[in-house]
């Protein structure tokens, strides 16, 4: 007879996030090909940026231990267009902005089958506050790059959604 081994041992759920990282991360980068290619070429600030969405859910989903996947397949994509330490800094607040998004769901006890007001209004809070968060990093690293952002500023936050 065969020892049987525990289904969630410390090794599969470390598997469970490198591949949910490795999996994220390519979403996210192709995501944000498609919504770049969609940028206005002045500003390089796309209308819209769904990879945000997916990371949320994912990371809401299966464990926030998968950002690295966002951060890389942030990063991967912020490469192309910003100097390196840009694209960092970039890419560090769209892995924080949605991070933060997930730890309010969670403090709210979010229940994405729920349909009343509470799941409503932390949803609505989360993203909120988390893109807001997103779009303001952005708009920083932009400044510090010496790119154009005064007229930005109200624009870049409104086409991330708040």
């Amino acid at each position: 007879m065969s020892p049987t081994v525990p289904a969630n041992t410390a090794g599969s759920r470390l598997l469970r996030y490198a591949v949910g990282s490795v999996l994220l991360g390519a979403a996210y980068y192709l995501g944000a090909l498609a919504a770049l290619s969609l940028a206005s070429d002045a500003n390089k600030i796309a209308y819209i940026w769904p990879p945000t969405g997916v990371a949320v859910a994912v990371l809401f989903r299966i464990s926030p231990w998968c950002w690295p996947g966002v951060f890389v397949g942030a990063l991967a994509c912020e490469l192309a267009i910003f100097p390196w330490w840009v694209a960092v800094g970039i890419a560090s607040g769209n892995t924080a902005g949605p991070l933060f998004a997930v730890a309010l769901l969670r403090r709210a006890k979010f229940d994405a089958s729920a349909a009343g007001r509470r799941a409503l209004y932390a949803l609505l809070l989360a993203g909120g506050v988390g893109m807001t968060l997103t779009a303001t990093n952005a708009l920083v690293w932009r400044a510090a790059a010496g790119l154009p952002t005064a007229d930005l500023a109200p624009c870049g936050w409104r086409l991330t959604g708040v």
